[in-house]
């Protein structure tokens, strides 16, 4: 009888308590609500491209920790996933994993164009070829504050 006290008392610790907390090793991280940001900018883009779903995606992070982007980008007909920075990382859009520390945006043909939650502490940076993302701009203009 005693060990089942202590079973529930563990499993309401872990359900209630704990159930966040990256200390316990049964937690589910969601998907941050952040990510619907990130596919909506995604789509955008690829509207805004000549190319449509044919543009370049290239997703890359470290242990394939890009889930749930296969399902919202599955129309996506040149995408290439990787997990780590492969020797040419340049499509017209790349989505990179913060944790690699990419900066690919320094070569002066692509632009940052936002850093984006996945789950709780990790990121995700955006990346935009420069004349895909002024036609990006021209087809959604910035709004006025």
């Amino acid at each position: 009888m005693e060990d089942c006290c202590i079973w529930v008392w563990e499993a309401r610790q872990l359900t209630t308590v704990y159930a966040a907390d990256q200390r316990n090793p049964y937690v589910y991280a969601h998907t941050s609500p952040d990510l619907a940001n990130l596919v909506e900018r995604l789509q955008r883009l690829l509207q805004s491209s000549p190319d449509g779903n044919q543009t370049v995606v290239k997703i890359i992070a470290p242990d394939d920790d890009y889930w749930p982007l296969p399902w919202y980008l599955r129309k996506c007909a040149k995408i290439g996933w990787y997990s780590t920075l492969p020797q040419d990382p340049y499509g017209q859009i790349m989505i990179v994993s913060s944790r690699l520390d990419a900066r690919l945006d320094e070569k002066g043909t692509h632009l940052m164009a936002g850093i984006y939650q996945l789950r709780p502490q990790v990121f995700l940076e955006l990346y935009v070829e420069l004349n895909l993302w002024k036609a990006y701009l021209v087809r959604n203009p910035p709004k006025p504050d």
